[in-house]
């Protein structure tokens, strides 16, 4: 019987929670804080206006035409290309 008040005596009990323990633990991770600082991509700069934006457009019109106002511009050769090529994936509708 010796044997067995000894084997239960040195078996760890899970701990129970405390006041105290909670606190330190709450402590301990205010240490270790992490920065929450916006670090933006891009450098914030003045943009242009409504009035520079249109000169550009201007300036691109006059040097290639009416076309080329928008970023999705095709040279005239790939714009017949790509126009003829939808025609020909569309499919045929009956009515």
């Amino acid at each position: 019987q010796a044997t067995t008040v000894q084997q239960t005596a040195t078996t760890q009990q899970p701990r129970r929670g405390s006041l105290l323990r909670a606190a330190a633990e709450l402590a301990k991770s205010f240490e270790n804080t992490e920065s929450i600082a916006f670090h933006p991509k891009t450098k914030w700069t003045d943009l242009p206006t409504t009035k520079e934006l249109m000169q550009e457009k201007a300036v691109v019109r006059d040097r290639l035409g009416w076309e080329v106002d928008f970023n999705d511009f095709k040279m005239p050769f790939m714009t017949n290309v790509s126009k003829r090529l939808e025609q020909m994936t569309l499919p045929e509708v009956k009515i």
